[in-house]
């Protein structure tokens, strides 16, 4: 799916339009994707004789469904132990599905588990952000606890 918007309408904020003077096209791409959040590394943007085109990557019924598979996998994969086998399936729930919070969580958790410390943290703090718009108390499905309060008590 593809979306085209002429520049000139591309707000950057309350009443404040893009000034091809002021901005270039680099920041308003940056500032497309920061408004996009965690769905921006499902797009790309590009800017051609003053039309922004936002392209979304297909994400099909059947690779959703496989994302969601992955998913269910992962899950069994890290209450196993297999932790390696849970990173790789939780980061192909992400490459369809980038807002599936409880995939997110878990790759984080899994990366705790691991050992990687920095990665775990990185994680948290982009979710800790993105919670804010998408956490809806769910319990999950392998860690037990709503999106934002788990990393408190992992972290420890």
């Amino acid at each position: 799916m593809k979306i085209y918007i002429p520049l000139k309408d591309i707000l950057l904020g309350p009443g404040k339009r893009f000034d091809p003077s002021v901005n270039s096209e680099a920041e308003v791409i940056g500032f497309i994707k920061k408004a996009y959040g965690i769905i921006s590394s499902t797009m790309e943007v590009s800017i051609t004789d003053g039309v922004v085109c936002i392209a979304f990557k297909d994400a099909t019924p059947a690779r959703i469904n496989e994302a969601l598979q992955n998913f269910s996998k992962g899950v069994s994969q890290a209450q196993n132990g297999n932790l390696s086998d849970a990173l790789k399936l939780f980061k192909s729930v992400l490459e369809v599905i980038p807002e599936h919070i409880d995939a997110r969580r878990n790759l984080a958790k899994v990366y705790l588990e691991l050992g990687n410390i920095e990665q775990a943290e990185k994680r948290r703090k982009e979710d800790e952000e993105n919670c804010r718009d998408f956490d809806n108390g769910s319990n999950g499905s392998f860690y037990g606890s709503s999106c934002c309060s788990s990393y408190s008590s992992c972290a420890k």
